[in-house]
């Protein structure tokens, strides 16, 4: 396994109950820094770069995983919620509710995720930032051929 302990152990930290749920999060948290090593291999970054995307991750991956298990238990509540027995205005309050803070969360994890791929590819060379372009118009390709 790659070396990323300092993020591996902070994001550990968000799975703190031994729930199926909380073991699953683990294990998608594992496979993305997997793949993070991966790809910073893949994108040749020296020590130096390494440590700096490191200190970017942990500073903006805490908060977009609270913001998205937040937007997840919004979801949850709503489908819990007895809102078939409610009347029209409850049913249409607590909806608008949950709309507007799923909003909120949704705009937060846009713009961290934003900020962060900025802070990223300020520490890139301009190559590393030509192949980060090529690979995300690609995927992007992919995603209009697939849908």
């Amino acid at each position: 396994m790659k070396k990323l302990p300092l993020l591996f152990v902070f994001l550990l930290g968000f799975c703190n109950s031994s729930s199926l749920q909380a073991q699953s999060k683990l294990v998608n948290m594992i496979e993305i820094l997997h793949e993070l090593s991966d790809l910073a291999d893949e994108f040749n970054l020296t020590s130096d770069q390494k440590t700096q995307v490191k200190s970017v991750l942990i500073n903006y991956l805490p908060n977009i995983a609270i913001k998205a298990t937040a937007m997840i238990n919004n979801r949850k509540n709503l489908l819990e919620s007895n809102i078939v027995k409610s009347s029209n205005q409850d049913k249409n309050e607590f909806m608008i509710e949950i709309a507007r803070l799923q909003g909120e969360l949704l705009t937060g994890i846009i713009i961290s995720k934003e900020y962060m791929k900025n802070d990223i590819r300020n520490i890139l060379t301009d190559e590393q930032q030509d192949f980060v372009n090529d690979l995300l118009t690609a995927i992007i390709q992919h995603r209009i051929n697939h849908s």
